[in-house]
């Protein structure tokens, strides 16, 4: 308990003091984790195609990790200044705060409008076509 406790605290620590490199690296091992588990469990493979693998994994890395680490820690907060606060209040002080509904708002367009209809889709899928 008390080594576990310590590791705990370790990891947490450098996850504060290195918040890119744990975004990245994992956002680099869910896509290969993920990738791995549809070859073997959808798609029935009995091997790894770790050519493909590395290539989705290239994707986890550069658009899931360091892309959207800095559109979500970065752009965002720069876009909507006070978002932090905002969320931290209860339910009830939220649901009254137009600007901070407008915000939320801002944010969804941002994500579900811009990032994946114009940046997501067409990079995952050229990722995909060019392995293919």
């Amino acid at each position: 308990p008390r080594r576990r406790r310590v590791a705990r605290a370790m990891a947490v620590a450098f996850a504060r003091r290195h918040p890119f490199v744990v975004a990245s690296t994992s956002a680099t091992i869910k896509t290969a984790l993920c990738d791995a588990m549809v070859q073997y469990v959808v798609e029935g493979r009995e091997t790894l195609d770790a050519t493909r693998t590395l290539v989705f994994s290239s994707f986890g890395f550069a658009f899931l990790g360091c892309w959207q680490y800095t559109l979500y820690t970065r752009i965002m907060p720069a876009l909507f200044p006070g978002i932090e606060a905002f969320v931290a209040r209860p339910i009830g002080e939220r649901l009254r705060d137009a600007k901070g509904l407008r915000a939320v708002a801002g944010q969804v367009f941002i994500e579900n409008g811009i990032n994946n209809a114009l940046l997501y889709f067409p990079c995952f899928y050229s990722v995909q076509a060019w392995y293919e």
